[in-house]
């Protein structure tokens, strides 16, 4: 129970933290500021058409729902052995094409990139081409 109350203080906070006051916030997300107040005061759940409007105007929606912050969150998830083996793959095939990556940003660029994409499909990694193409970019 204690944490679905500490969920309404969560919603509160961030209304604040953006400078909203209850019947402004209410009017963003579709509501009206009874509403607003219910949830607030924990007397109403909130839906998820609620939540979605919150996270379109700027609510940290992950800090709301578990108390955690985007950035706690985020660092939570990241894959640092995934990290390692693209770090690895790139100084690799960067060797094996006699390309030097200049600067250290156009190397986290890369690795940035290649991990968002491989978070997303494995097998990019294993994509030799596109691999070759990524390193040509920065070099």
């Amino acid at each position: 129970m204690t944490e679905i109350v500490a969920m309404y203080d969560r919603i509160r906070s961030e209304r604040r933290r953006l400078g909203l006051a209850q019947a402004e916030m209410a009017k963003l997300a579709g509501i009206s500021r009874a509403a607003q107040t219910t949830y607030e005061s924990g007397r109403s759940v909130p839906d998820l058409k609620y939540l979605i409007q919150l996270g379109a105007m700027g609510v940290d929606t992950d800090y709301v729902l578990t108390g955690k912050t985007y950035r706690q969150t985020s660092a939570d998830k990241f894959d640092w052995q995934l990290a390692k083996e693209l770090t690895d793959l790139l100084n690799s095939i960067a060797d094996e094409m006699s390309l030097e990556i200049k600067s250290t940003e156009k190397f986290f660029d890369l690795l940035a990139i290649l991990y968002r994409v491989s978070v997303n499909d494995q097998s990019a990694k294993d994509n030799t081409k596109f691999l070759h193409d990524i390193i040509k970019m920065a070099a």
